[in-house]
């Protein structure tokens, strides 16, 4: 278990398919599919175009107005901290911070009162994403060699109908959602911390083979909501029974992949080894195997218990 931040509250290896989450607010999100674009998203699509790392546009805002972005890297920038002055958690195995602390590009877009409701709340954007990549990885891995490598994640703050997106190892967020949220009295900071723990564990961990049959989405989608409930941004007193683990959103499978680490602690990490590029050819006897027990009999166990 990680260690729960002060209260509970929602970028991606470009995956086969369009993912998108609907609903808005941490505690509703719900996932489904569309063709036609790669990468994932949160909420509705980006209206124009993005790619790459996306930080450092002409005439972008940035933090500081300068219209570049702020990098905070292996160095002090702007009286920000070092990456090894950021290391995670007291206690924290070394290898955590040394594997999973990418360099930071941000850049806030959005010059108007919705974009300074992301700096009000989050004065420190390389803090937030370097806790959501260390607390990934602590799940996700047991050493820095089973890390890929993740030398750059890019944050771009701006205007668009949406929740927030990733391509590659660049995540947009939407000050258009978070003057929603913000209308609605929700803690901004915990609602971006707990997206960004949801985003970047899309980054780290595994997603799987080219080859047929794919491995699912609602598993991948389910392991990062997994990252986000470990953390504290989740609160488990949101169990409610019902639904299916395939396809009632990723929190419900958040909290499916829950129930099945009272089975075995490990199964989130051995779930996620077993979607390595270079593993067997994913089928869903991987559950029996892992637990001793099909997945559907698991979920009805688990139906049991709400």
């Amino acid at each position: 278990m990680l260690p729960a931040r002060s209260s509970p509250g929602p970028i991606v290896p470009i995956l086969r398919v369009f993912l998108v989450v609907t609903g808005l607010g941490a505690g509703s999100l719900s996932g489904a599919c569309s063709s036609g674009e790669s990468g994932l998203v949160l909420g509705d699509p980006l209206t124009q175009p993005h790619g790459g790392n996306g930080g450092g546009t002409a005439g972008a805002a940035a933090a500081a107005g300068s219209g570049e972005p702020l990098v905070v890297g292996g160095s002090s920038i702007a009286g920000e901290p070092s990456v090894a002055g950021a290391a995670g958690d007291s206690g924290e195995p070394a290898w955590v911070a040394d594997a999973c602390t990418p360099t930071l590009s941000f850049i806030n877009r959005d010059t108007t009162a919705q974009g300074q409701l992301f700096t009000d709340a989050v004065p420190d954007p390389y803090k937030l994403v370097w806790d959501a990549a260390h607390d990934a990885c602590r799940v996700l891995f047991r050493s820095a060699s089973e890390v890929k490598a993740v030398p750059k994640i890019s944050l771009i703050v701006e205007d668009y109908n949406g929740i927030a997106k990733t391509v590659g190892t660049a995540l947009h967020l939407s000050t258009r959602y978070l003057k929603t949220e913000s209308d609605r009295g929700v803690d901004l900071r915990q609602e971006i911390a707990g997206i960004f723990h949801f985003n970047t564990s899309l980054i780290y961990q595994s997603t799987g083979s080219d080859a047929d049959p794919a491995p699912p989405e609602w598993l991948i989608v389910g392991i990062a909501d997994y990252v986000r409930l470990e953390a504290g941004y989740l609160a488990r007193r949101d169990r409610a029974k019902g639904g299916s683990y395939d396809g009632s959103g990723s929190q419900t499978t958040a909290f499916f992949l829950d129930y099945l680490a009272t089975k075995d602690p490990n199964i989130v990490y051995e779930l996620n080894q077993r979607l390595l590029p270079t593993a067997a050819v994913w089928t869903s006897d991987v559950f029996t195997t892992l637990l001793g027990s099909d997945v559907d009999t698991l979920w009805a166990s688990y139906q049991a218990t709400l």
